[in-house]
């Protein structure tokens, strides 16, 4: 509401115009039907007036009257809410089922003979945190069961459909896991991803289990809604940008990407005499016309009843391999849509894409950790291992180093000097562990609800939120601040320490601390930026938050005095440095009757 107001007039156009052109029996909004982001885009709250908004555009229409509306919370839904009873869970207050269900739900509904199941998953924290840490869904195993038994009735309808905001690879469930619960239905539909930032505009994926899991890019800012519909068995689907018309949906011959072999009866396309298809418009249609393969003349489609398009064929002049069904549909007014459909009648299958593979079908919990982990490595274990090589020099057990004068060559001895210093090197150490540890923030996890967050999770209200975006959170953290803070810092200490050698070697230079050059403007301008996040920290958390924040407002107080340290460096700092590092060491000695010893 704060950022786009035409959202509110063009989801009452979508009530107004495309249900009445479409006239769905259900519709599914798979949550998100709040922004709950404040107008500084950093804070998240639930704001009364955009629920009453959603709820206003409802009645207004009149839609809950036209098809039945299967509403279901997503994690915007879910910003700073203490609990499903709570007073701010305006989700139960203003939303079509929110009154009915408290969480999770099922829907059955009765067309001529056949039945088809809508289960709706619910898999927000309880109770929400604020802003980032509740991009992860989780369900409990009292939640679990009860989808178990919505899975066990649902085996009786002619087809199921699993609808719920978060994917599936972003929910955290008790085993045997939330995609073999799935595993009966015919399609998962989901939203959350926002398809990537655009990446991944088109995210499908056929799970192990046998279920077609379809993401939907979202409302918010690309306007998407996605047509479905059963055609003897067979479920298609296409996904529409609003207000583009005419919208045409190929039901027969099915899209031989999506084609499910062991719960479609598939081979009722290889026996079918006529093309469907459905076409909707709020005008009217005075041309349907199909072709195959781009050759050949189009061929005019009949309209039967409705949105329905057919025309003869012969499925036997396509039993081979993939081929292209060309669909042209033109409204009264001259608008028109062309829309490409491959189908195989051969069960030839076509490969779904890399990225949508690897965002649906991973464990998002397990690749944030594994990331973390390895961040945190790359972090502390360069330190340890030049310390340990560093012992085993001086004890003439391993053989001096000589460091390239390349870019390698040189960021290691940068980091060899820096870790022959304890003060800086210790500190840089223990940071990366303590995030594995310790609490990252205290502070008002949801407002007036004091908690703590970890990298495995958060804990408020004596609840054990496993948020496991916290990884994801740490791995930014590291590898935007901690490991760039290193080598910046890492290149100021071995300038002091060149600066300082080369004064020394003068004849009558002394030792002299470092003082502040212009090579700190990096280190200067990266602590500005963490700031800068920490002051976006306490805008999504508050003061306490900010004061009590160990990873963000902590770590530019401890990179403040590590850098301010390193501009103090003096001769004595770098003995050991000076062992294997020191440009000067033969000179220094001969002058000034030094003997280097191991300290």
């Amino acid at each position: 509401m704060f950022h786009d107001p035409d959202r509110v007039n063009h989801l009452k156009e979508f009530c107004d115009v495309t249900i009445d052109a479409i006239k769905p029996e259900v519709v599914l909004a798979s949550g998100d039907l709040a922004d709950g982001k404040a107008a500084d885009h950093m804070g998240s709250n639930q704001y009364i007036e955009e629920w009453r908004a959603y709820k206003q555009v409802l009645e207004e229409t009149k839609v809950v009257e036209k098809t039945i509306w299967l509403d279901i919370r997503g994690n915007h839904d879910n910003f700073n809410v203490p609990g499903v009873s709570s007073g701010r869970s305006f989700f139960h207050q203003f939303s079509v089922q929110g009154g009915k269900h408290t969480r999770s739900y099922m829907q059955t509904i009765s067309k001529g003979y056949e039945k088809y199941t809508f289960i709706a998953v619910d898999a927000c924290l309880e109770p929400g945190p604020r802003r980032p840490f509740n991009f992860i869904g989780n369900i409990n195993k009292d939640q679990f069961a009860l989808l178990s038994s919505f899975e066990k009735e649902s085996r009786e309808s002619n087809g199921t459909i699993w609808f719920g905001h978060y994917p599936t690879s972003c929910i955290i469930s008790p085993k045997p896991g939330i995609r073999n619960l799935m595993h009966s239905g015919t399609a998962y539909l989901c939203g959350h991803l926002h398809t990537l930032g655009g990446m991944v505009p088109n995210m499908y994926t056929i799970q192990h289990s046998g279920l077609l899991e379809l993401e939907l890019g979202d409302w918010k800012d690309n306007r998407m809604f996605r047509v479905a519909a059963f055609d003897h068995g067979l479920f298609s689907f296409v996904d529409v940008i609003h207000g583009q018309w005419p919208v045409i949906l190929v039901t027969n011959p099915k899209h031989a990407l999506f084609s499910l072999p062991n719960k479609e009866p598939l081979n009722l396309i290889t026996s079918s005499s006529h093309i469907r298809i459905l076409v909707f418009s709020p005008q009217t249609i005075q041309n349907v016309r199909v072709r195959f393969n781009n050759e050949g003349n189009w061929v005019d489609c009949q309209n039967i009843e409705g949105p329905l398009y057919v025309t003869m064929w012969d499925p036997s002049s396509f039993s081979s391999g993939v081929h292209n069904i060309h669909v042209y549909a033109e409204e009264i007014t001259g608008n028109f849509r062309e829309t490409v459909q491959p189908f195989s009648l051969d069960g030839t299958r076509l490969s779904f894409q890399l990225l949508p593979r690897i965002a649906l079908m991973t464990h998002a919990q397990h690749v944030f950790h594994g990331f973390f982990i390895s961040f945190v490595v790359v972090s502390a274990l360069p330190f340890i291992l030049i310390r340990i090589l560093h012992i085993l020099v001086k004890g003439n057990k391993f053989l001096k180093p000589t460091f390239s004068n390349n870019f390698l060559g040189n960021s290691l001895r940068r980091l060899w000097v820096l870790a022959t210093i304890n003060r800086l090197c210790v500190p840089l150490v223990l940071y990366p562990l303590y995030l594995t540890i310790g609490p990252w923030f205290i502070g008002e996890v949801i407002e007036g609800h004091i908690g703590a967050s970890f990298a495995w999770g958060t804990v408020v209200d004596w609840t054990v939120l496993p948020t496991s975006f916290t990884y994801f959170y740490g791995t930014i953290q590291l590898f935007w601040f901690h490991i760039p803070f290193v080598l910046i810092l890492s290149y100021c200490v071995d300038a002091q320490f060149q600066t300082i050698c080369e004064q020394r070697n003068k004849p009558n230079g002394g030792a002299r601390c470092g003082s502040f050059h212009m090579r700190h403007v990096a280190c200067g301008i990266h602590l500005l930026i963490q700031t800068v996040f920490a002051y976006y920290f306490w805008l999504a958390y508050g003061t306490l938050a900010f004061v009590l924040g160990f990873m963000r407002t902590w770590s530019v107080l401890m990179a403040i005095y590590l850098w301010r340290s390193s501009t103090k460096l003096c001769w004595a700092d770098f003995a050991e440095a000076r062992l294997i590092c020191g440009k000067y060491d033969k000179v220094n000695q001969i002058q000034n009757g030094e003997t280097l010893h191991a300290m």
